[in-house]
């Protein structure tokens, strides 16, 4: 599966023998013969399949948190602003 590839070969084990390979000075460069070498583990289809399936499921609900996050940050920006205006202004300790 496409999708399956796509997310082992952004994995951390594969990224760690991505930059063990690389070769050069400044800008490195990911040689092709290198690439070809790596040792990838194809489960079957099936396996791939529920694998991907759960992977979509973690990612969907990270980005919902992460959208919730900084959801909930800004709500606090805008209640802490409110808080010092209304202290510069006098309105928190009336007398």
């Amino acid at each position: 599966l496409n999708e399956f590839l796509f997310y082992y070969l952004n994995s951390p084990f594969i990224k760690e023998v991505a930059r063990k390979n690389i070769t050069g000075t400044g800008v490195g460069n990911l040689n092709v013969g290198a690439v070809r070498l790596f040792n990838i583990k194809l489960p079957n289809l099936n396996t791939q399949n529920e694998i991907v399936k759960k992977l979509d499921y973690i990612n969907q609900n990270g980005q919902m948190l992460i959208d919730s996050y900084h959801k909930k940050l800004e709500q606090l920006s805008v209640f802490k602003n409110s808080i010092l205006r209304q202290a510069f202004d006098g309105d928190l300790i009336k007398e």
